[in-house]
């Protein structure tokens, strides 16, 4: 069996830190290394207990969720920092993204999505909520129309995107399913699952936060 993963509960409502602990306690494969009520008191619990990943708030006192986040991404790389927040704004989750946050969880998500999180950070991935994906995503970045093609003008023979896959990278980051992509541009579903592995693979980009990241890098949305 593969060790438990590790966290650390940060949060500066005692009620809530316990809630949550005795809901994570609950979970196989998920073994809680201590609480702290805020970010000060987070780093040095990292620098002491070594665990994989911190669940943390965002508003606390003395520091708060995403300055604590620099700090323990810049002396402990490895560990893994998941926000668990009532803030669904754009500068909340852009902060985050930046700051080198592995997920972005609002305090009202189940308790499947909770687990999900963190075992997605564990294994070096980033994980948003669909909430969050469909409420914030859409909301700070501005999505450049293109141009209709037809099913043939797919191809592309170097490691540019064609214009049907920088449709839908710009769709991909506005939070659309496959199914809600493949309707919009009056595909299959499977012709959109192939241009989403071809320009995944194309410009080596697994999730989709990195995705946003590159598509406003590149200018193709704009913030």
């Amino acid at each position: 069996m593969s060790e438990p993963i590790k966290v650390l509960i940060v949060d500066d409502h005692t009620l809530f830190r316990k809630g949550i602990r005795k809901l994570l306690e609950s979970m196989e494969g998920i073994t809680i290394v201590g609480e702290a009520g805020d970010g000060q008191e987070a780093i040095r619990m990292v620098a002491q207990l070594h665990p994989n990943v911190v669940l943390m708030d965002i508003s606390m006192r003395k520091m708060n969720g995403l300055e604590a986040t620099i700090e323990i991404k810049k002396s402990y790389s490895n560990v893994a920092v998941v926000l668990l927040t009532m803030h669904d704004s754009e500068e909340h989750l852009k902060q985050s993204i930046e700051y080198g946050a592995s997920g972005y969880l609002l305090k009202d998500a189940s308790a499947q999505e909770l687990c999900l999180a963190i075992e997605a950070a564990n294994r070096g991935e980033t994980y948003l909520s669909p909430a969050v994906s469909r409420k914030v995503i859409n909301q700070f970045l501005k999505v450049r129309q293109q141009p209709e093609l037809p099913e043939s003008a797919e191809t592309d023979e170097d490691n540019t995107l064609s214009t049907r896959e920088i449709q839908i990278l710009t769709l991909l980051v506005a939070g659309k399913s496959n199914k809600a992509i493949a309707d919009e541009l009056y595909l299959s579903v499977k012709t959109v699952e192939k241009h989403r592995t071809n320009l995944m693979h194309k410009l080596e980009i697994h999730h989709i936060v990195d995705l946003v990241k590159y598509a406003i890098k590149q200018g193709i949305v704009q913030v």
